[in-house]
């Protein structure tokens, strides 16, 4: 099974947003349409956050990415985001290892471990992508005299996410503690 590293993924993200002179805030919606990609808005509680899959009937459209619109708005971009990191990272050259049955990543029984590393490198791809390695960095070690809390909250509203969603990416990138009380 074919498995990135994280440095392999910020690369993939980094070269996403240069080659399509994506600025922060990014634009997912335009950027799902530059790689040739259609949303399409679900609705209800019983709905999935969110899809991706190959169309191959439509030469004119590469991908569907389907948002589930009852959702808060930042945690659709986050879910939008993850959805265009399993496009390019699992969908564009899919592994043998999983099925692609109706154009959608299905897992083979004997891979279920896979399946937990696909998701986490879609979540890994979103948070770079939302939110790039060095600006992100930059912004948060910007006034550095502010608690912690108020500069999370500022980076939060510069990359267009939530406050929990900065915070956790801090973490990961060893900027922030963690904590017990990550969703505070």
């Amino acid at each position: 099974m074919r498995r990135y590293s994280r440095a392999q993924i910020r690369n993939t993200a980094k070269e996403l947003i240069t080659t399509y002179h994506l600025q922060v805030p990014i634009d997912l919606e335009l950027l799902v349409r530059e790689l040739g990609g259609d949303i399409r808005d679900t609705n209800g509680t019983d709905e999935p956050e969110g899809y991706v899959k190959l169309i191959r009937e439509d030469p004119s459209r590469k991908f569907e990415i389907g948002i589930n619109r009852s959702l808060p708005p930042k945690r659709q971009r986050f879910t939008l985001a993850h959805e265009i990191g399993h496009y390019i990272l699992h969908l564009k050259e899919p592994d043998p290892d999983y099925i692609i049955e109706g154009g959608e990543i299905r897992e083979k029984p004997l891979f279920r471990a896979g399946w937990e590393q696909i998701e986490l490198e879609a979540h890994e791809f979103a948070g770079e992508l939302l939110m790039p390695y060095e600006e992100f960095n930059k912004q948060l070690k910007e006034d550095p005299e502010k608690p912690i809390e108020e500069r999370l909250k500022v980076v939060a509203e510069r990359f267009n996410v939530s406050k929990p969603a900065a915070r956790v990416r801090a973490q990961w990138l060893g900027l922030y503690p963690w904590k017990n009380d990550l969703l505070s």
